[in-house]
């Protein structure tokens, strides 16, 4: 059965004038004779001069050929193609509509008994791969496969990989949220993307949501069918299905294993979690109620797909750190460290993983109330951000190190300079004008807290050399060594040219 504006679109290219009174249904098509009784739910096909025959006609639908002008006038529904020979090519196109949309409807049955029929998952997404006649996979919200449909004769090999292993690896996700996917992850107004690059298959990755909750990702390969609009309506309609059936498996499984805790710490990360009272309310339905701290560390991972292969080793490995929490969220993987004592021992693993990919991390703070924890989630990634004025060498670099900087990207530029002790301005000036390193040096040297041995190791320099220099250095600016608050104000300002002279090299 298909309607009659359905008939309309798919003769639009011939169509010379069209009126719609009733969209009916049609279910058959006949020939126009000059004896034809008729039927709403019949679409007839004939000539102008068969209909002229009539004295009016109503409560019917129509396709006439113009073999000369219409004389009578028709109170139904019609379309007037231009004159064409064979009127039975048309009929037989109509009638193979109809047998599709028939079809179409039994597959739709199919599809919804089966839904409300039986629980299983798998049977549900098997059918509906049969429906779209491609194959699928349905992802929870960290990207592990909840079900796939099962074909043998698939060549994809990143496909095969997934479904294998159970999950889709960071190496996957990152293309989707990095930049070559216009954060697709994180635009909440875009519920489809269209994935062109990671194989020479393309790839529909939909969003499954109810009631606005996102559940996972529904992904569609392009296999043995095209995409294209008539197909999008197959396809949104099984995403609506199996966003259902995850909606339901959430319902009945809710305490299965680190659930619950995933879904509390997605929504801290997208700030859905707004009210003290629920977020406690969540919090002692989970275990995170037995750890007394956390810690964030976050890996970007944004270009990690086009240097290594997608193997899931990266995944498989954090998977191992125990008492962690892992998601990725907008570009990076995000690793929730659940501690009983204020030190992570996960960090030596950590490290060790990073060295291995040749990845930096940033991490937060230590921090008691998870409650927080998006703020501590944007201590790591400042952490990552100012990493190249720390001193210290990664692969993980703590907020503690550059909570300083972080204070001063909160003030304009053009300000800084005003709150710098004026001898240290004057060190700096002369530097830029004779080519010279004076306030590097004695900014180590007050890091080093006046170490001269420390200092000359740091630096690469004979610990006379260094000597020197300072004694020049205090003499031509007239600095006080021996005064704390003079020695505060000098580091003090040093740091504050420092970060405005790596502002300036990376604006520039």
């Amino acid at each position: 059965m298909i309607s009659f504006s359905e008939i309309i679109n798919h003769f639009n290219n011939y169509l010379t004038y069209n009126i719609t009174i009733d969209n009916n249904a049609i279910n058959a098509v006949k020939s126009l004779e000059k004896n034809t009784i008729f039927n709403s739910n019949i679409l007839y096909v004939g000539y102008v001069s068969t209909i002229n025959h009539f004295e009016t006609i109503k409560d019917t639908n129509l396709i006439l050929i113009k073999d000369e002008e219409l004389k009578n006038p028709i109170q139904t529904n019609y379309l007037l193609l231009a004159n064409i020979d064979n009127i039975y090519e048309i009929i037989n196109i109509v009638q193979d509509m109809i047998n599709a949309s028939s079809s179409y409807s039994n597959e739709q049955i199919n599809l919804f008994s089966l839904f409300l029929t039986d629980n299983s998952t798998d049977a549900l997404c098997q059918k509906c791969a049969q429906y779209i006649n491609n194959p699928i996979i349905i992802t929870d919200t960290s990207y592990n496969i909840v079900s796939y449909s099962r074909h043998h004769d698939i060549s994809d090999e990143v496909w095969k990989s997934g479904t294998k292993r159970g999950n889709l690896t960071y190496e996957f996700v990152s293309l989707l949220t990095g930049i070559n996917s216009n954060y697709f992850e994180t635009d909440g107004t875009r519920i489809k993307y269209l994935a062109k690059d990671i194989s020479k298959h393309q790839r529909k990755i939909y969003k499954c949501l109810m009631n606005n909750n996102f559940l996972g990702y529904l992904i569609i390969l392009e296999y043995y069918h095209p995409f294209n609009k008539e197909y999008d309506i197959k396809e949104e309609l099984i995403l609506k299905l199996l966003s259902k059936q995850i909606s339901l498996l959430n319902t009945a499984f809710v305490s299965s294993y680190k659930q619950q805790e995933l879904n509390l710490v997605s929504d801290l990360l997208h700030n859905k979690v707004t009210s003290r009272i629920i977020f406690n309310t969540r919090l002692e339905s989970t275990y995170f109620k037995e750890f007394n701290y956390y810690q964030i560390i976050s890996i970007n991972v944004s270009n990690y797909a086009f240097s290594n292969s997608m193997q899931g080793e990266l995944k498989t490995k954090l998977d191992r750190l125990d008492n962690v929490i892992l998601l990725l969220f907008e570009k990076n993987i995000v690793i929730l460290n659940l501690l009983k004592k204020p030190f992570n021992k996960n960090l030596k693993s950590i490290i060790d993983i990073l060295d291995k990919y040749n990845l930096e991390a940033g991490a937060s703070n230590i921090f008691k109330d998870l409650f927080n924890l998006y703020n501590h989630y944007l201590q790591s990634l400042n952490a990552l951000r100012f990493n190249t004025l720390v001193l210290k060498k990664g692969p993980i670099y703590n907020y503690n190190d550059i909570s300083f900087y972080h204070l001063l990207a909160n003030i304009r530029y053009d300000q800084l300079e005003s709150y710098c002790n004026q001898n240290i301005l004057n060190i700096y000036h002369d530097d830029l004008d004779n080519h010279t390193n004076n306030l590097d040096t004695l900014y180590n040297y007050l890091r080093y807290g006046k170490n001269i041995s420390k200092t000359a190791k740091y630096m690469f320099l004979h610990r006379n050399t260094i000597n020197y220099r300072i004694e020049q250095i205090i003499d031509i600016y007239d600095l006080d060594m021996e005064d704390p608050d003079s020695l505060f104000t000098y580091l003090f300002s040093a740091t504050i040219i420092r970060y405005l002279s790596c502002a300036k090299l990376k604006d520039a």
